[in-house]
């Protein structure tokens, strides 16, 4: 701020793409930020994805009274996640180990995931609903046929959430 008073400037924030809004994805920040007489301000931006993807937006500073604006455009690309969690198991041959694993949907609307998994030992459903703003139980079953350790990858998969991946350590 150039000026010897403070001012206080409107914020506005545009999503340039994707054209239609993303659910999955939340931009939030304060409406006004004041800068002090001759100084300078931060502006705090929370952005969340839960899916890969890039999102491009248009934040507009505006002073009300004397009409001044600041445009900036921001571009934030959004990669796979990690995987959340290493899984472990552990059961004698042929007998049955269950595991129950809690899935959060953070959406208002229901969400369908697919299971996959890279072992045959492993049995759960092929795919599981997660009411809106709740969380979802999935549970799999370990039945080791021989003695041994291997490792897997669960995956969980939805159009709106997209992936959610677990490691898995067995014996």
């Amino acid at each position: 701020n150039w000026l010897k008073t403070p001012q206080r400037f409107m914020v506005k924030i545009d999503t340039l793409k994707p054209d239609r809004p993303d659910p999955s994805t939340s931009i939030k920040g304060l409406e006004y930020v004041d800068v002090p007489a001759s100084g300078k301000a931060s502006y705090q931006l929370k952005f969340r994805a839960h899916r890969e993807g890039t999102t491009s937006m248009k934040i507009t500073f505006r002073n009300p009274e004397t009409k001044e604006s600041m445009v900036y455009t921001l571009s934030v690309k959004s990669s796979a996640a990690d995987s959340i969690e290493t899984i472990r198991l552990c059961t004698p041959v042929r007998q049955g180990l269950p595991h129950l694993l809690v899935v959060r949907n953070p959406l208002d609307c229901p969400v369908v995931f697919s299971t996959a998994i890279s072992c045959n030992e492993i049995s759960l459903p092929q795919q599981f609903t997660v009411p809106g703003k709740s969380d979802g139980e999935c549970t799999l079953q370990y039945l080791p046929l021989k003695v041994g350790r291997s490792a897997a990858k669960l995956t969980f998969s939805s159009h709106d959430l997209g992936s959610y991946v677990y490691e898995l350590e067995m014996e």
